[in-house]
């Protein structure tokens, strides 16, 4: 009984370490599928003339999870609520910024380009998308730059301090 607790703990820790570890992977991939939102919003708005509700639509069908369930989520509740494309792009945000993996910083430029949806013409809203771009770039260096340092440091340490408790309880 007294292994059977120790594989566990061994386990769980391990388990702790590996998931640490594929949240700064999460947060990388993320940051590269909403700059690829971007990109498609702005090839879109350019060429395609969609409507930003039918370009919701599509960004949720081209992206991968969870970041296509944000914009589906987001197009589903333009039909249903009748506030404003801000309102529903900040509740959106806040009900999906715990299934995400994105950090504050990374939540609060998404915010303020939310604040600009459809408030300005074309070539503005082009300039916002880029502004933004530019932004999440940033912040995608960032989490390269932290997913090099830290994501196999955490599955090691992890493993390592599962078999820390281990060792102490034998």
């Amino acid at each position: 009984m007294k292994w059977i607790g120790m594989l566990l703990i061994l386990f769980t820790c391990t388990w702790v370490g590996l998931d640490k570890s594929n949240r700064y992977k999460g947060r990388t991939n993320q940051l590269r599928e909403f700059i690829q939102a971007l990109q498609l919003m702005e090839a879109e708005m350019t060429f395609g003339k969609l409507p930003i509700q039918s370009l919701f639509q599509l960004l949720s069908e081209q992206l991968s999870q969870p970041v296509s369930n944000f914009f589906d989520d987001i197009n589903k509740r333009l039909l249903n609520v009748d506030g404003s494309l801000q309102d529903v792009w900040q509740e959106t945000i806040h009900i999906h910024s715990h299934r995400l993996a994105l950090t504050k910083k990374d939540l609060h430029v998404l915010k303020q380009f939310g604040n600009t949806l459809g408030l300005h013409d074309l070539v503005q809203q082009k300039k916002q998308i880029e502004l933004a771009s530019i932004h999440l770039h940033k912040q995608l260096n960032e989490s390269v730059e932290e997913e090099k340092r830290f994501a196999n440091m955490s599955r090691t340490l992890g493993l390592l301090t599962g078999v820390l408790i281990v060792l102490v309880l034998i």
